[in-house]
């Protein structure tokens, strides 16, 4: 940045007590309308880059805050070349990604033509860390070497404030969706003990936290090597078509169960993966897709698939991490899920068997009777002696003598058992 004399140290200051103590989004402002006063340009926004993420973060437009940040990968820009080459850059505002001339055009009320690009350099780190755009500047090389001069001045005093404030925002942003991520797991292991409940929870809740209008599960099934579709939009196939199944290899959502691999794609209709048998299916209209991958700790189980941003053109990178993130707890709970039913059968089965069997070894009640009321005597020579057989004993009279055993050993009195219980 130029180190020269401040043109008008009045006016710095003044900004610079301005942005004290206050939030994010009103301090893009106050320099959006600083920058725009100074160098007469129609409209001016400032795109954050956030190096880590590679991302290009857009909070405010002149000086309306936008109801959902737009955010854009970097590589992908057709800004990308002022990021890089750390220089100036003038294009047509025509070729600017859709969703943002969207809103310019509806600021300006008015087709705007020209935009400078002026990449702020961080003073230690020697990286762009922010994008001055300004729309319809004042053309020729004089009047855009001024502008240049008046932002890089502006931003030279007023940078730091940006970049902490930016930070502060970052990390609260961060957290909120930390916490929103741990609700959203407290609600899906409450549903373990019914699986298609659990599906339908899942999808209801990774349609809310991305703004999707619609989503879909599929599960890998191994043995078929196909995925099956069992809820759609939060809805059992059962109550609108008969189970879907989509070959692994095939379609969008079996080119990431088969990668692994996240895929964002804006214009489905346009993809060759695009799949349109489950719109001809439903009758759905997919506009836009972001299928990732849901795993456990043996590998892939399944794939969701949330199509139609609602308040947007397109998925974005926010969405993207929200979706990766959200399908470690996919996996986690869908893997209990199948665990929990597994125990609830074997106990069922054991339970069932252990009826069956108490029912075979129920003794009726007359025969009860019978045993306690029996008239013989029981009384065999040399029943008591060491040297007795009891292959002797007639079969149809071991119970009487069993229980005459536990009589004379007084095992009735010890153990406090009662007769019937006994016979």
């Amino acid at each position: 940045m130029s180190s020269s004399l401040i043109a008008d140290p009045a006016k710095i200051l003044s900004l610079i007590e301005e942005l004290c103590d206050i939030p994010y989004t009103e301090v893009q402002r106050r320099l959006n309308r600083y920058v725009q006063n100074a160098t007469n340009a129609k409209l001016v926004f400032l795109i954050s880059i956030l190096v880590e993420s590679e991302e290009m973060v857009i909070h405010v437009i002149g000086e309306e805050i936008l109801d959902r940040e737009l955010r854009f990968l970097i590589p992908n820009n057709v800004l990308y070349e002022a990021v890089i080459n750390k220089t100036s850059l003038v294009l047509s505002v025509a070729k600017l990604d859709e969703e943002l001339l969207r809103y310019i055009n509806r600021i300006t009320d008015a087709t705007p033509q020209s935009l400078l690009t002026i990449p702020i350099q961080h003073p230690f780190k020697h990286y762009t860390v922010l994008l001055v755009c300004l729309v319809d500047y004042t053309d020729g090389d004089e009047a855009r070497h001024a502008c240049t001069e008046i932002v890089q001045e502006c931003f030279r005093f007023c940078l730091g404030y940006l970049l902490s404030s930016l930070r502060c925002y970052e990390e609260t942003r961060v957290k909120q969706q930390c916490q929103n991520l741990l609700a959203v797991s407290r609600k899906l292991f409450t549903h373990l003990g019914d699986f298609p409940d659990l599906l339908r929870e899942i999808m209801a809740e990774v349609r809310k936290l991305t703004n999707a209008e619609r989503c879909s599960l599929f599960l890998l099934d191994p043995d078929q090597q196909d995925l099956v579709a069992k809820v759609f939009d939060g809805i059992s196939t059962d109550e609108t078509v008969n189970e879907m199944r989509i070959p692994i290899g095939q379609g969008i959502a079996g080119h990431v169960a088969t990668t692994g691999k996240l895929l964002n794609i804006r214009d489905a209709y346009n993809h060759p993966l695009f799949y349109r048998g489950i719109d001809e299916a439903t009758g759905f209209k997919t506009r836009n897709i972001l299928c990732f991958p849901i795993r456990d700790e043996k590998g892939i189980v399944g794939v969701a698939q949330l199509c139609n941003k609602i308040n947007g053109l397109y998925f974005d990178a926010f969405d993207e991490q929200i979706a990766t993130a959200f399908s470690i707890y996919c996996g986690i709970s869908i893997m209990h899920s199948i665990v929990y039913k597994k125990m609830q059968d074997a106990q069922a089965r054991n339970k069932l068997s252990n009826e069956i069997m108490m029912y075979h070894m129920k003794v009726e009640e007359s025969a009860v009777q019978a045993l306690l009321n029996c008239r013989d005597d029981h009384n065999i020579k040399d029943f008591n002696k060491f040297h007795f057989s009891p292959r002797s004993v007639p079969y149809k009279h071991m119970p009487c003598y069993t229980i005459k055993m536990f009589t004379d050993l007084s095992f009735l009195k010890y153990w406090r058992i009662k007769m019937p219980t006994l016979a």
